[in-house]
């Protein structure tokens, strides 16, 4: 298991986050479905808790089933809903297995992020009435391009992970390359991280995509699966601060003026 410093939470001025994304799955009684009386008390929970995602789509997804005896091709269909607030700055997508929140407009876990996923776990609670937690997962996509301007990556990052932009005969010559890492970062805490060069407004930029979850097998309520998600949260906010240098953290934190953003 990793041995990361702890998580410092100061807000970043420049945060390199077009997406952050929590789910939660879970175990219902057999034969629970998504009738619209379900949805109408996810909705209504939803909004005496303060939040009006009044945009409601229906949604479906398909998946493919691998095992024994199974065609590679067969595939389960689901169905659910997302809900938005017009502006779709927040979605929440609810399913028979799971719930959702994802956002393009992060700022902030403690004082944004976090609040309303607690309402979202607590509307599913009262909707659903799931019995079991099987997993929770929370996504950081980070898109980070180099202050200078330069793209020299191994400034900007833990070696390791640019090691093709940092090889003397590699570099010249590298057009792409991406790699995945699964870690092992805490008690049942685990991060799969991605990363590669990527392009952001058409801009060279590099992908830090840190998904760390937890996968389980515990009975549901919604403040236990609220404290698991602010543990997938100190354990992602760690790790991202482990993976980058100094010199990108004080970029993101407080820009060129040497003002942190705002708490």
């Amino acid at each position: 298991m990793l041995n990361l410093p702890p998580a410092d939470h100061t807000p970043l001025r420049h945060p390199p986050l077009p997406l952050v994304v929590a789910q939660a799955r879970f175990a219902t009684q057999a034969g629970s479905e998504l009738s619209s009386e379900v949805t109408a008390r996810f909705l209504a929970s939803l909004v005496e808790a303060g939040y009006d995602f009044s945009q409601v789509t229906p949604v479906q997804t398909n998946e493919i089933v691998f095992g024994p005896g199974v065609p590679p091709s067969a595939t389960v269909s689901a169905s659910g809903f997302q809900f938005s607030p017009e502006d779709r700055s927040w979605m929440v997508t609810l399913m028979a297995d799971s719930v959702s929140l994802e956002t393009p407009s992060f700022l902030s876990f403690d004082a944004q992020f976090g609040p309303l996923l607690k309402a979202v776990l607590s509307a599913a609670t009262v909707a659903v009435s799931p019995i079991s937690v099987t997993r929770v997962g929370l996504r950081f996509v980070n898109l980070l391009r180099s202050p200078d301007g330069l793209n020299e990556w191994g400034r900007w990052l833990r070696p390791t992970l640019v090691a093709p932009h940092v090889d003397e005969l590699l570099r010249s010559g590298v057009l792409n390359h991406n790699q995945q890492l699964i870690l092992d970062v805490a008690p049942q805490v685990r991060s799969a991280v991605r990363t590669g060069p990527a392009t952001l407004e058409n801009q060279d930029a590099f992908l830090l995509d840190i998904d760390t979850f937890a996968e389980l097998a515990t009975l549901w309520t919604s403040d236990a699966v609220s404290g698991w998600f602010e543990q997938l949260n100190e354990s992602g906010v760690a790790l991202f601060q482990a993976l980058v240098s100094a010199e990108m953290l004080a970029h993101l934190k407080y820009g060129d003026d040497g003002e942190a953003g705002a708490q």
